[in-house]
């Protein structure tokens, strides 16, 4: 990975700036672009999921931490947010393809699960395609629900629901997932 960043720089197709942040990628398995999308956007999609919570859309009721699923396709601002070419870029240029969103997952709350592993869930074709992007709509502030990340546990193996003995999630119930 380091090589083909290193080759990319040279020629041209990844500024220094890109190239520290794949470095990063490639040995933490995460990167943090701060400030990379305006307050209006956000501002614009705060208010839709606020319309989503009055509206009690998907049945979500205040407080709780479930998760409000595929907001794209019913507020513009979140399908904005959703496809918006800033994110998306950093990732084209991870997986060398373009990206292809496939859902969005809103928490007003943080979730509440406990640490897992996302690809036991997604399984991508081809294998190692999945990317998760989490966007703070608010400053992240410490116990506000935050997404916890573990450094380098991309590079563990990736686990699989049969193979471990896993039930799928049945009726809400995460706890043996977790």
């Amino acid at each position: 990975a380091a090589q083909e960043i290193a080759r990319r720089q040279h020629e041209g197709s990844l500024s220094a700036d890109d190239a520290a942040h794949l470095r990063h990628f490639v040995e933490h398995g995460y990167i943090m672009l701060e400030g990379l999308l305006d307050d209006a956007l956000l501002d614009a999609v705060n208010r839709e999921i606020d319309q989503a919570i009055r509206d009690g859309h998907q049945g979500y009721v205040y407080g709780s931490s479930q998760r409000l699923e595929h907001l794209h396709k019913h507020y513009p601002n979140v399908r904005r947010l959703w496809l918006d070419e800033r994110h998306l870029r950093m990732l084209d240029l991870i997986f060398g393809v373009r990206a292809r969103p496939c859902q969005t997952l809103t928490y007003v709350f943080g979730s509440q699960q406990d640490p897992h592993q996302d690809t036991i869930h997604l399984t991508p074709f081809p294998a190692g395609y999945m990317c998760g992007t989490w966007i703070a709509l608010q400053d992240v502030v410490a116990d506000s629900g935050e997404l916890i990340v573990y450094p380098g546990s991309h590079r563990e193996p990736r686990l699989r629901m049969g193979e471990v003995g896993c039930a799928k999630v049945r009726n809400g119930d995460w706890s043996e997932f977790g």
